[in-house]
């Protein structure tokens, strides 16, 4: 919660201890909050109003503090949310809304370092564990792409690009055919089959009859070829 100027004297520090021991404090993680003397101003962004006001009053409460300064701006409003995350020749960039800075911090944790983002806080909806669902799963089926794109409005996810390999086109194509868990909603969806240097077909005659195999460049080519036998 706390991120305190430096070069304290003893009075500052003693005020910093205390605010930090506080359990009337809520765990704002936003908060910029610096100490001058008996002096507290507050910076930072937040969506939530109400935690604010909790922070203050319990600021106020305290007969350590003498003033407060509040420099804390309330994130714009978007209702609803989006996301868009690209990867194109192995660069990723995610660019959301996020619901609040601590949801913000934990997405950012689990992403590859290599990832560029751009997060902007801002107050409106999806819920903020309704959000935390989509950003898991969108991140989960980035994977799953060479290049690609995902966007999500509300909670309406689409997506488009080429599978990285065969499984990922295989469990693409079943996410496109079956839906989405939980809240989430499908949107437009469409997948090009994985990259192969060469195309090619085999087949072998066995005790079961002709068995085909190999790479094809869509999938019109596999449902024509049923014909000559199993695949």
């Amino acid at each position: 919660m706390l991120a305190v100027g430096q070069n304290q004297n003893n009075v500052e520090q003693s005020l910093e201890e205390l605010l930090r021991q506080n359990p009337n404090l809520p765990v704002a993680a936003w908060a910029d909050i610096q100490i001058d003397g008996r002096h507290v101003t507050l910076n930072g962004v937040t969506t939530d109003e109400t935690e604010l006001n909790q922070l203050i009053d319990g600021l106020r409460a305290m007969p350590q503090v003498a003033t407060i300064a509040n420099n804390v701006e309330i994130a714009a409003t978007a209702d609803p949310f989006e996301f868009d995350a690209h990867i194109e020749n192995g660069v990723v960039k995610i660019s959301s809304h996020m619901p609040s800075a601590k949801l913000q911090s934990e997405f950012e944790a689990e992403l590859n370092s290599a990832i560029q983002t751009q997060f902007t806080l801002a107050s409106g909806g999806p819920s903020a564990s309704d959000w935390r669902d989509m950003l898991t799963y969108s991140a989960r089926l980035l994977n799953h792409f060479d290049q690609g794109e995902i966007s999500v409005v509300g909670l309406t996810v689409s997506f488009s690009g080429r599978a990285k390999d065969q499984d990922s086109y295989r469990d693409l194509s079943l996410i496109a055919n079956a839906g989405f868990p939980d809240k989430l909603k499908r949107g437009e969806t469409q997948i090009i089959p994985p990259y192969e240097q060469d195309y090619f077909l085999n087949a072998v005659h066995g005790e079961s009859g002709l068995v085909i195999g190999g790479f094809v460049p869509q999938p019109r080519c596999v449902i024509d070829s049923r014909k000559w036998g199993p695949m």
